[in-house]
């Protein structure tokens, strides 16, 4: 059984069930979102983001090998409601679906740009009756709400304090890949008050390790930020 199934009651153990990659062809992109398991003393299993059609098979498997099965889930948070972090919510019909109250009322109308917005994913969630909460609000007295305008406008990331002392955010796509943090933006920055930079700058500073939407996880270091594993994705040609 893995560890994140035996906590104390002062931690908040988290594992990568579905890697993200920004992998991307000419006209669009292949990328998959990270999807987080958290497990809170006390609490039922929370996840964070749930991916999209692509990783189905994967995020099932990876809640198997921790026991676990899609109706498992107790909560669900989403960072905001494109496509490749919203999709999946279907498959945890027994979880409340938490979501920032500035993330619900963009995405019930976009940046004219912004295509990533599932119609019907929204709909669905919205007969879910979500749970709206707001910027600096504390879930289950670990989990701390931080505001990372900039991909969207409520795009909204979560911070805690793991079981080894570090300091963590699941940054969504606030920031998507080490690139983001060196060079102060986001792609696809579809906030109109263009705030990418400051959530990224504050991201950095705050937290000791990040795990990116659409990248393995960084690492603060003496030298600044690395990128512990490669980024990659096994294909298959048939």
């Amino acid at each position: 059984m893995s560890d994140v199934l035996r906590l104390g009651p002062d931690k908040v153990a988290y594992d990568v069930l579905v890697q993200g990659n920004c992998l991307g062809f000419t006209g669009g992109f292949l990328g998959l979102s990270s999807v987080v398991l958290m497990r809170i003393e006390g609490e039922g299993p929370i996840l964070f983001d749930t991916g999209h059609h692509a990783t189905k098979a994967m995020l099932i498997r990876g809640l198997s090998q921790h026991g676990l099965r899609p109706r498992d889930i107790r909560h669900v948070f989403l960072s905001h409601l494109h496509f490749d972090h919203a999709n999946n919510v279907d498959l945890f019909p027994e979880a409340e679906i938490i979501v920032s109250e500035a993330e619900w009322a963009y995405a019930q109308k976009p940046h004219p740009n912004d295509l990533y917005i599932p119609v019907p994913v929204v709909e669905h969630i919205a007969r879910r009756q979500p749970r709206l909460i707001g910027p600096g609000e504390t879930l289950f007295g670990r989990l701390n709400c931080v505001a990372t305008p900039g991909h969207t406008e409520g795009h909204t990331s979560l911070g805690f304090i793991d079981s080894d002392g570090r300091r963590v955010a699941l940054a969504g796509d606030a920031i998507k890949t080490l690139r983001d943090i060196t060079e102060r933006r986001v792609d696809l920055e579809f906030d109109t008050k263009a705030r990418s930079a400051t959530s990224i700058q504050y991201l950095a500073e705050q937290f000791d390790v990040i795990v990116p939407g659409h990248s393995p996880e960084l690492h603060k270091t003496a030298h600044g930020w690395s990128q512990r594993e490669l980024n990659k994705l096994e294909l298959v040609i048939r």
